[in-house]
């Protein structure tokens, strides 16, 4: 799932008999009710979409890319190293008794246990942007393009930024 600043996420959109039909609820963080993160339900997902994923992947990814939209995503956030360090985010992560595990490829990742995005996004690392949550899936094209300082940089996708603030956090 992914977030704009608003808290509004985008929507899983699928295309039936011509018909538009997105799965909001089903699938995404839902803000006024903390507390509930929905679950996309096997029967929900149309059969073309099945069809095209098993030509695609064959049966057995197939099944693996369903069963993944069943399951609840792991928090993880990055480091925004612009205006903090690794330490200071760590050390105010234990005070307010928010367990996590280091990422071994990126000092600057952490992946939160036992916590879930409302409750960091209350904190004041989070309000004053000290850390940004971010799949680490997402913090890897950075890395890969291992930017370097004075060097221009088109960021294509850049909403809401995250690449874009992690890049200029390499640089």
């Amino acid at each position: 799932m992914v977030e704009n600043e608003k808290g509004a996420a985008y929507k899983l959109l699928f295309f039936r008999d011509g018909k538009r039909m997105a799965y909001e609820k089903d699938l995404c963080y839902n803000r006024r009710n903390e507390n509930e993160l929905g679950r996309l339900n096997m029967q929900q997902v149309p059969e073309n979409l099945k069809r095209l994923l098993q030509q695609q992947y064959g049966l057995i990814q197939m099944e693996q890319i369903l069963q993944g939209y069943s399951q609840q995503r792991p928090v993880t956030l990055r480091i925004n190293t612009l205006k903090t360090d690794e330490a200071a985010v760590q050390a105010e992560l234990r005070r307010a008794g928010i367990e996590y595990v280091g990422v071994p490829w990126n000092k600057q990742a952490l992946i939160i246990q036992g916590a879930r995005e409302p409750e960091l996004r209350r904190l004041a690392l989070y309000e004053q942007g000290h850390i940004y949550l971010q799949s680490l899936s997402s913090m890897l094209p950075p890395l890969l393009l291992r930017p370097q300082e004075h060097e221009n940089i088109l960021d294509m996708a850049a909403a809401p930024g995250g690449k874009t603030t992690q890049i200029a956090a390499l640089t």
